[in-house]
Parts: C-alpha cells; structure tokens; sequence
C-alpha cells in the first residue's frame, strides 16, 4: 500500500456524492494506493483501515472502479465496506498496551477508540448510515 500526497483518479465522483469540501482529514484508497491529499501523516490505526479497503477493492470483480461506482452509489454496500474497515482500525488500538487503563472520563483507551470510530462511521461523511450507538454494535460484533 503506497500513499500518495493527491486526490485519487476518482474525486470528481467522490466529491459529487459527500460532504468533503473544506476538510482536510479525509484519505482515499483506490487499489493499491491510499491517496492523502492535504499532505496528512496517516496514522498506523488509519492504515490498517485504509489497507482493508484496498484489500476488498483489489479482490473484487470488476476492480477498483466497480468497487469505487457501488461504494458512492450503494448505501448498504458502502456500510458493508466500512463496517470492516473500522472494525480493522478498532482491533489496531485495541491491541495497544495500555488498551484497557482509564482515559479521558472512559473506562479504557479501547472504549476511548471505539467511540471516536464509531462517531466516524455514524457521521454524515458516509452518509449518515448508523446511529452512534449502532456503529459502536456493527464494530464490536463484526
């Protein structure tokens, strides 16, 4: 998996179907490559996220661009992408020494984690596809 500081071949899509502009957070992955645009350190957790979708996108019929077409036009198919994605980014802070002592007013680091993943997934970036509190059960029992 190689980051690239640009925009993945498919922004226009991308841009035509979420909530990005202004934001310099977001990273892409589109086949073998993770494309971070702002410049952006991607954090090992993060990596572990985006290496899953370059995993499923390259092992999929029809590749990258059928992947990237359904992925913006399927909602439910976009939950089932994302859900494991997260759960990869979640099991990568879990597995952390320290994982399970106190931070921040929650029980654990892990808990910590699993609620700042789970805000992502709940967020309008995708689409707004899950409550809060479902994106905590998809990630935890996927």
């Amino acid at each position: 998996m190689r980051i690239i500081n640009d925009w993945p071949p498919n922004i226009d899509a991308i841009r035509a179907a979420f909530p990005i502009e202004g934001r310099e957070d977001v990273i892409f992955s589109y086949g073998d490559r993770v494309y971070a645009p702002c410049s952006q350190v991607i954090h090992q957790a993060l990596q572990a996220h985006e290496r899953v979708h370059c995993e499923r996108q390259l092992s999929r019929l029809g590749g990258v661009e059928d992947w990237g077409r359904d992925y913006i036009a399927d909602p439910a198919f976009r939950l089932a992408e994302e859900i494991p994605a997260h759960l990869a980014e979640y099991i990568w802070w879990a597995g952390r020494p320290g994982a399970d002592r106190p931070i921040d007013g929650f029980r654990s680091v892990r808990l910590f984690h699993l609620t700042k993943i789970a805000q992502r997934l709940a967020s309008p970036l995708y689409g707004g596809l899950l409550s809060l509190s479902d994106a905590k059960k998809a990630i935890e029992g996927a």
